[in-house]
């Protein structure tokens, strides 16, 4: 898809209210006590765990694929997804804002920038 029709369908997708309703699940969340463990102590290792969290999610995908079990594949991205969502608007980023800036960025760069293959 082109970058320029990308943008056309980003513009009609409402992430805020996403990130909104991720935020509040995850207020629900901290009141019952279920992230408390990542409130005490260092805030770079409460990150860095969090952070951590994201590879779980990735690593339980990877492990789908290798089973060929694509019906649960889409469990599992929609998990990081929702991680990346919580973890961003805890630090105050938005990322709506923050993807459209990003995509923008790509659609300027050439084909295979890094000249990285798989």
């Amino acid at each position: 898809m082109k970058p320029k029709n990308l943008m056309k369908i980003l513009q009609g997708i409402e992430i805020s209210q996403l990130e909104q309703i991720i935020k509040d699940c995850f207020e629900e969340y901290d009141k019952n006590g279920f992230y408390d463990y990542w409130q005490k102590g260092d805030p770079i290792k409460s990150d860095l765990a969090e952070i951590g969290l994201f590879t779980t999610e990735i690593s339980e995908g990877l492990e789908d694929i290798r089973k060929g079990n694509y019906k649960h594949l889409g469990e599992e991205l929609s998990d990081i997804i929702i991680r990346v969502i919580n973890f961003a608007t805890r630090k105050d980023i938005s990322i709506e804002k923050e993807l459209i800036k990003k995509i923008k960025k790509n659609s300027k760069r050439e084909f295979k920038h890094g000249k990285k293959n798989i």
